[in-house]
């Protein structure tokens, strides 16, 4: 989930996790049970940062396919949201040490590496990638 403050993007800084630890990212997460997408979007959003939304505020902006390192094939979805004036908090304090806002044009270089390329590809009006590095 891209939760958006005018210019700027939410990211969480991960820690703990045995995967991409010490580097920023979104709130994201898998799909549970019979989740539609976009409720799976909207619970991981909760659990993580404690913004809650509802499936009319959150909007489907790109779909990326991405095979990973460990031979395992990911199908990612990025919503965007307007974060209006909720306040984000760290829900997860185990899992990432710090939530902070960016400009979505400056984002932190050890920002996980595929995620900085999407803000780019949304601008340019790209729905659909496929990235093969991580």
């Amino acid at each position: 989930m891209l939760i958006m403050r005018g210019d700027e993007v939410l990211l969480i800084h991960r820690k703990n996790t045995g995967w991409m630890d010490e580097k920023w990212g979104l709130p994201a997460g898998h799909i549970e049970g019979t989740e539609t997408v976009a409720q799976a979007a909207i619970r991981e959003t909760e659990e993580e940062v404690g913004i809650r939304f509802s499936e009319q505020d959150v909007t489907l902006r790109h779909v990326m396919h991405r095979p990973s390192s460990t031979g395992r094939v990911y199908f990612d979805f990025f919503f965007t949201a307007e974060v209006g004036n909720q306040e984000p908090r760290n829900t997860e304090p185990d899992k990432h040490d710090e939530v902070r806002w960016f400009k979505l044009s400056d984002l932190p270089e050890n920002t996980i590496p595929y995620l900085k390329r999407v803000p780019e590809r949304i601008k340019n009006g790209i729905f659909f990638s496929e990235d093969v590095t991580t």
